[in-house]
């Protein structure tokens, strides 16, 4: 149902499987209202190539006539699209204190009979006023209902089970640990809207992935009334696959501009900072102009969310969404401090999510920079080699001469006023130490020394370290972007020797091992075991049941993930056994 396809920080490319086709995510579900439409539904996808939007079945309930006619043709014939459709349950009503008065059962039914693709338990959402016996209230009646809905889920939808992001610690946690463990197709985070209008996010963000990490990894999370475009980079790293907004055309109605850097007015603009199609042709007087001026400024507000979507999912592929994230940071201070606050509390977590290897170099952006999980690690691991030779770095403290082309040593760029206090001397390693020294600090203390005697080889086109041999036998690799050993099948069977079961390892059934040892990749579904400290991008050994290697290769997720997906790649296998015979 849900598929992990690339990652970042403690966002994740993926598919949502609907019966009205995939949902690419992390993606924003524009809503629509159909009594109140600023914009058609179907001229929504046509304009930004939405894959998926959301409306609210109670609204459709609520009116007899209406009702019938979607029960009768379906809410797709209903709003005129063949796209996945979400449906809220009426508990957006209920958190904005109006009556609800429909049974949770009657509600989930009819979200089921006129065909929503994904459809939402009738929660109880609180507000952060509530205090905490008004708070507890509203949580054990969501539950309550949670599990009845489970008990005999109406077939059809893919359904949302929802966590509030309530303030109250102990009872946000205590509904995360009861809804995650009920056979919920995707989780919601709820309750957000308050805190995000008030612009307190790094309360929101804080609570957030403080509940985001307690939730099964194999399902999308999806943050509700998260909608504006400086907000998405920060919502996405930080956890969120999906979000649902009005707030496209609630801007558009007060004349509200928005841009991946903040709102603007558009009665205070004399040209646009856009050239979307809209913003090429309109003008600002255009755009106040009435009805027609509401429609095209909330195009404006849809083409300029997606487009930032579009530039987050590309960071991720390219391993730069802490950068964005920085840049959009920089709109407004209170993003900031919910960003540094966040990578501060959460240091430990976001450790165990973010890829170890990148496509790219570490750009120093900001002070805030040393907070983040690249650095922080790197700094752990290098403390796991107190006897070596070391130099003074302004972002990484004490680093090992022999390590300081792994990345992030050796791919770190800083701006010149920061370069002048890297207190690096001039010292002479034999290639043999640096090798060692880059193994220790990939795989652990003694792995580099376990591989001697050695010989590393020169690139006779770079005069960089390329090869690790012993009599003539590869034992592996040094990878030019990050200075990481990719061990073949001899250099791995040393590894493997030299660490104790588990380390490093990924252990496959036994359906599974003879493709393994074929080239085949190890998929998640057939993990067996694995090391607990397996960080994705790792570079691990695949294993059947009894220890025997079957290949090397690159960790997709981390252990957490490995045992929790029922899809995706787990590992990517570089070596294998039959094709690496010696």
């Amino acid at each position: 149902m849900f598929e992990m396809l690339d990652r970042d920080a403690f966002g994740r490319l993926g598919v949502i499987k609907t019966s009205h086709g995939d949902i690419s995510t992390p993606t924003v579900l524009p809503v629509v209202n159909p009594f109140r439409e600023t914009i058609a539904p179907s001229e929504i996808i046509e304009a930004t190539g939405a894959s998926a939007l959301i409306t609210n079945a109670f609204i459709l309930y609520s009116k007899p006539e209406v009702r019938k006619r979607v029960l009768e043709v379906g809410v797709h014939e209903f709003l005129g699209v063949d796209c996945p459709i979400a449906t809220d349950s009426g508990g957006y009503q209920i958190y904005r204190g109006q009556k609800v008065d429909v049974s949770p059962q009657a509600i989930h039914e009819f979200q089921a009979r006129i065909g929503s693709d994904l459809a939402v338990v009738l929660d109880v959402p609180p507000r952060d006023d509530m205090s905490e016996g008004q708070t507890s209230t509203c949580i054990q009646e969501s539950i309550r209902r949670s599990k009845e809905l489970c008990s005999s889920k109406p077939a059809g939808p893919l359904w949302y089970g929802v966590v509030h992001l309530t303030p109250h610690t102990r009872l946000r946690r205590e509904e995360a640990m009861q809804i995650s463990g009920m056979p919920f197709d995707i989780f919601a985070l709820g309750s957000c809207v308050g805190s995000l209008i008030e612009y307190r996010f790094e309360s929101h963000l804080d609570r957030a992935v403080d509940t985001a990490r307690r939730l099964p990894p194999d399902r999308p999370r999806h943050v509700f009334g998260v909608g504006h475009p400086m907000f998405l980079a920060l919502s996405v790293a930080f956890g969120g696959d999906l979000f649902d907004s009005a707030m496209y055309a609630l801007s558009a109605q007060e004349g509200r501009y928005l841009t991946a850097n903040g709102t603007l007015r558009v009665k205070d603009l004399a040209e646009f900072p856009c050239s979307c199609p809209i913003c090429s042709q309109a003008t600002p007087e255009q755009m106040l102009a009435g009805d027609g001026g509401i429609r095209l400024l909330a195009r404006h507000n849809l083409y300029t969310t997606f487009e930032e979507l579009r530039r987050v999912r590309q960071a991720i592929r390219d391993n730069r969404l802490w950068e964005l994230v920085q840049a959009r940071c920089r709109s407004h201070p209170k993003l900031l401090g919910a960003f540094c606050n966040t990578l501060r509390r959460h240091r430990a977590f976001l450790e165990q999510v973010d890829p170890v290897a990148k496509k790219s170099a570490f750009f120093y952006s900001g002070p805030e920079s040393m907070l983040r999980p690249e650095v922080t690690r790197a700094r752990r691991q290098a403390r796991r080699l107190p006897s070596a030779l070391t130099f003074k770095h302004p972002l990484y403290g004490r680093v090992p001469y022999a390590a300081s082309l792994c990345y992030p040593f050796g791919q770190t760029e800083l701006p010149t006023q920061l370069e002048h206090l890297v207190e690096r001397k001039e010292v002479q390693l034999t290639d043999v130490e640096i090798v060692k020294g880059a193994v220790d600090f990939q795989f652990g203390p003694g792995c580099g020394a376990a591989l001697e005697p050695f010989r590393a080889v020169r690139s006779s086109k770079t005069g960089r370290i390329r090869k690790v041999t012993r009599e003539g036998i590869l034992l592996g690799t040094m990878r030019a972007k990050d200075f990481f050993f990719l061990p073949t099948m001899e250099g791995a069977s040393i590894l493997r020797s030299n660490l104790p079961y588990p380390a490093m390892r990924v252990v496959v059934s036994d359906d599974a091992a003879p493709f393994v040892s074929e080239g085949k990749s190890a998929f998640a579904k057939f993990v067996q075991d694995c090391d607990p400290s397996i960080l994705p991008g790792q570079e691990v050994l695949i294993v059947d049941r009894t220890d025997r290697l079957l290949a090397t290769g690159t960790s997709m997720m981390n252990s957490r993930e490995m045992r929790s997906f029922k899809f995706g790649m787990a590992a990517k296998v570089r070596h294998h056994l039959d094709g690496d015979r010696p």
